[in-house]
């Protein structure tokens, strides 16, 4: 036998039945994923925490003598507080000399252009806008129980020089901007290889696998003795030849013997006319999209290796010839370059 509900309803009263608010969120659901990530933080390491803690006190002086957190500092360092200090993204370290943005894991580059807009410009403040509402946040993410400041580290390179109204010349900031960032080859403003301790002493690359690597083109000669000379004068024999062969050499072909390459054994696909280089590099764990990666075959006519050789010549000849050269610009001439796309997902 079913039973029944009796409802009494007064006159003139309409009756609503009870509904589900949809809206709510299931908490049961929900309560897991929480645990989670709170198991997730309390997990997490603390060194990077308290080494910001202790720059800031060190950069900001000891808080007052009546506050009783004594990591707090007078002048605000680092993260916190929030609402307050220098705007740099997730008030990440501002690496004021870029020379130094190689000490670090990661580099934010603002890049304020807007130039090509033809309609409501405005992006230029992107950059600074960015910066901004990051300090409101941490660098730790609860859903994710990553904390950036405790896996890497990160800093503000600042901002690109962008050329206004000029879209090829604020490309061309771009590129050397970021090439200098992370690059395998880039050149400093005096014409010296950035990494490279021993320019000379680079031997051929068939295969590029990290930023200190790159493959040149180039010849080194040795003296009586076996050492390294850029004296035309003191050359007795190639160390390394593996300048590019011009199309149509062969190995029986004529003065074969003088033109050979040197130093390029194992490397099959050094031939007449054109050379393949592989290169190889290793994703960063949290790439989430695609990345491009740009070679280039530059050309340099005179590297900064061989003019630092002449500074110790006191002829007359040498120190012309090196007002001319410090007196020129250093960037090399691009010949051909090759864009890639990688995809980590794939």
């Amino acid at each position: 036998m079913r039973e029944r509900s009796t409802i009494h309803q007064r006159p003139g009263t309409i009756f609503r039945p009870e509904r589900s608010r949809q809206h709510h969120p299931d908490y049961a659901k929900l309560e897991s994923q929480g645990w989670k990530s709170i198991e997730a933080e309390g997990k997490l390491p603390t060194r990077g925490w308290k080494r910001e803690q202790k720059w800031a006190l060190d950069m900001g002086l000891p808080g007052a003598d009546s506050i009783k957190d004594r990591s707090i500092p007078t002048f605000a360092r680092g993260e916190k507080p929030h609402f307050a200090g220098i705007n740099t993204f997730l008030k990440a370290p501002y690496v004021e000399d870029i020379k130094d943005v190689g000490k670090y894991d990661a580099a934010v580059i603002g890049v304020p252009y807007d130039g090509g807009a033809t309609y409501r410009p405005g992006a230029r403040f992107g950059p600074q806008g960015m910066r901004r509402i990051s300090g409101l946040y941490t660098p730790y993410n609860f859903e994710t129980g990553v904390d950036l400041r405790e896996q890497m580290t990160l800093c503000d390179a600042g901002d690109i020089y962008a050329i206004p109204s000029n879209i090829e010349k604020c490309f061309d900031q771009i590129s050397r901007g970021v090439s200098h960032v992370f690059s395998s080859g880039a050149l400093d403003e005096k014409g010296s290889l950035r990494g490279v301790a021993d320019e000379l002493g680079e031997p051929h690359r068939d295969r590029i696998d990290s930023a200190s690597q790159v493959a040149i083109y180039e010849m080194v000669a040795v003296d009586g003795r076996g050492k390294t000379t850029t004296s035309l004068a003191e050359m007795v024999a190639h160390r390394k030849d593996t300048r590019l062969l011009p199309l149509g050499w062969r190995p029986d072909g004529p003065h074969a013997g003088e033109t050979r390459p040197v130093g390029t054994d194992g490397d099959r696909d050094f031939v007449s006319g054109r050379d393949t280089v592989t290169y190889s590099l290793t994703l960063p764990g949290s790439a989430g999209a695609a990345l491009t990666v740009v070679a280039r075959l530059q050309y340099q006519a005179i590297p900064a290796a061989w003019a630092k050789a002449l500074r110790t010549s006191t002829t007359g000849a040498s120190r012309l010839f090196l007002r001319m050269y410090d007196a020129a610009p250093k960037a090399p001439e691009t010949l051909a370059l090759t864009v890639a796309t990688v995809d980590p997902a794939k």
